[in-house]
């Protein structure tokens, strides 16, 4: 297993938060899983302060998993092989959440490897330097609730050194960013799901990182919310951050990525821009048809250039001239059916399959 994440790309992966020490023996992880938060945790290292009771927990499965499976870390794609400008986004879409958990855990030294660089550093040699470079936004929210909505910056911003009278500016732009300037002295438990998502964002901007990994960034999120995440986070990419995102939502990825990787079963199977992934993966247009199967199977039989396929009672036909279908469509009473172009999750579903995967 060898290559480098060279600058500007980047893993994103469900439970991003996951920074420990996997070498630990099962006993002291169950020991420090239980142990209840004190205020003294707030002054340990970077590399452990900040992490939940739950993520000490996961940590735990997933030692135990790699004792089960010692080469897992040989199974995993060599990723990063090619670099990705500055100020760009990449997207990350996969089949499974394992797919997506496990190369970001070779970027956080959480995975034994031979040879990895994160921005020019050599991991695991350096990966507390590489931590300090880098913006995290886990998909679930893990804001402290014992601190108001200014003291979760302030405390996370103690993690890398940053001393207060630099960070009263840093903390007021950020605040003013995620639209929460009003809701500094609010306490956590008291926002909105939606707020909770901007302070995370907020969060993961503090120590101003060179590179933001967002894990499902608007995931049950309202679209007033989705729409000023998506704004914040272009907002972003023209200050020249690289940002990159895991997401399950395909208007997301066509809309705010420069670059998508599309993984099934830990392998790669198609990366590009999305407009490219379209185009080469799947035809220009879409009808989705509903109707007796005789009646669609006849008006496919008299045309040429259309690839169809049967998902229970809906066919989608694709083509790249959609007129003579949708002709004989409009002269059927009993069919209806839907015009559109061509998206990525048509690329999605040709390139791993419609049959769910557990």
């Amino acid at each position: 297993l060898g290559g480098s994440i060279a600058p500007g790309i980047g893993i994103a992966a469900e439970a991003l938060f996951h920074i420990a020490n996997v070498a630990r023996n099962d006993a002291q992880a169950e020991r420090e899983a239980q142990r209840p938060l004190d205020v003294d945790r707030l002054r340990e290292p970077p590399e452990r302060a900040h992490e939940p009771l739950e993520v000490q927990r996961q940590e735990l499965a997933l030692a135990r998993r790699e004792e089960r499976d010692p080469d897992l870390v040989h199974r995993l794609p060599a990723l990063g092989q090619e670099a990705i400008p500055r100020a760009r986004r990449e997207g990350r879409r996969e089949l499974r959440g394992e797919d997506r958990d496990e190369p970001v855990r070779r970027v956080h030294g959480r995975l034994h490897v031979l040879a990895l660089e994160v921005r020019g550093e050599p991991m695991p040699a350096r990966r507390r330097a590489i931590r300090r470079r880098l913006g995290v936004v886990p998909q679930i929210d893990n804001l402290d609730p014992d601190f108001t909505v200014v003291e979760n910056l302030y405390v996370y911003a103690s993690y890398f050194g940053m001393g207060r009278q630099h960070l009263e500016t840093r903390v007021g732009e950020l605040l003013d960013l995620v639209a929460l300037t009003e809701r500094a002295s609010s306490p956590i438990n008291a926002l909105s799901g939606g707020m909770k998502r901007r302070l995370s964002i907020a969060r993961a901007l503090v120590n101003d990182p060179e590179l933001l990994v967002l894990d499902e960034p608007t995931t049950g999120l309202d679209p007033q919310v989705r729409h000023l995440i998506w704004s914040r986070l272009r907002e972003l990419k023209r200050r020249g951050k690289t940002l990159v995102l895991s997401t399950h939502y395909m208007e997301e990825a066509e809309r705010l990525c420069d670059e998508l990787v599309v993984l099934d079963g830990g392998v790669i199977v198609s990366q590009g821009a999305p407009a490219a992934l379209i185009k080469t993966h799947v035809e220009p247009d879409v009808v989705e048809v509903q109707g007796p199967h005789g009646v669609v199977d006849r008006v496919l039989s008299s045309l040429t250039g259309v690839r169809d396929e049967v998902v229970d009672e809906t066919r989608y036909c694709y083509t790249a001239d959609p007129r003579a279908l949708i002709a004989q469509l409009e002269a059927l009473d009993d069919v209806k059916f839907f015009h559109r172009p061509a998206n990525l999750e048509d690329v999605f579903l040709r390139l791993t399959g419609r049959e769910l995967r557990d």
